[in-house]
């Protein structure tokens, strides 16, 4: 619908509705690829307008089995420059889905950015996880 392309598989997930929604960022400025893993961490831990993180976390918890995202970027050869996409990605009961489909609407439309401590802390989170991959995977970082 609107210009979305839906997938879907028919198969046997025992009553279980796994769901990926996916958004091109091919328009996106390479400057902001960076900033991607906290963006999408303030998708969960921010709040919406109708929860505050600590409410949106307890609807996730009793809506799904679970909410994540992620990203996918890969260099692209023709045109030259790169793919770039993002994916929030459930999985509830199948008679729960239109109420995570709800929950993932909220968290993509309607995300509250305005609570600075919060992001501050959102900030010093990913910072830490930054520092820790360095000390597991510095060589890795070394060599690029």
């Amino acid at each position: 619908p609107n210009g979305a392309q839906v997938i879907t598989h028919d198969i046997f997930t025992s009553g279980i509705a796994y769901i990926d929604v996916g958004f091109d960022l091919g328009a996106l400025p390479l400057k902001y690829i960076p900033l991607l893993p906290l963006f999408l961490d303030t998708l969960q831990e921010m709040g919406t307008e109708a929860d505050d993180f600590v409410q949106l976390t307890q609807r996730i918890g009793r809506t799904t089995g679970g909410i994540r995202t992620r990203t996918l970027i890969s260099p692209r050869h023709e045109p030259a420059g790169l793919v770039a996409k993002v994916f929030v990605s459930g999985k509830c009961l199948a008679g729960q889905v239109p109420a995570m489909l709800d929950l993932m609407r909220d968290m993509i439309l309607t995300t509250k950015l305005d609570d600075k401590v919060r992001m501050h802390q959102l900030v010093l989170e990913e910072k830490a996880d930054m520092e820790s991959g360095l000390i597991t995977a510095g060589h890795s970082v070394a060599s690029a």
